[in-house]
């Protein structure tokens, strides 16, 4: 995984679907370990398509809190997870 930290966004390349199996545990922390490095953020939020049980599960297992849904413009209807500083 890489990613690039501005000042209001952390945009990070997905690993693939096998990937994530191998390293659900490694995959949600690394992130935000590299998010929080940053002094100016406070909040890494995540989001997953309904039903991914699987992803939610990691993402609650890194401290993750589910929070109301939202309407990607890309995705449509997603979960959305929030872990705060």
């Amino acid at each position: 995984m890489s990613g690039t930290l501005t000042s209001t966004r952390l945009v990070l390349v997905p690993w693939l679907p096998e990937q994530l199996v191998e390293k659900s545990d490694r995959i949600g922390w690394s992130p935000v370990t590299f998010a929080f490095a940053d002094p100016r953020v406070c909040l890494v939020c995540a989001h997953t398509l309904p039903g991914a049980m699987a992803s939610a599960r990691v993402l609650e297992k890194c401290g993750f809190t589910r929070v109301p849904d939202v309407v990607d413009p890309e995705d449509g209807l997603v979960w959305r997870f929030e872990r705060r500083r």
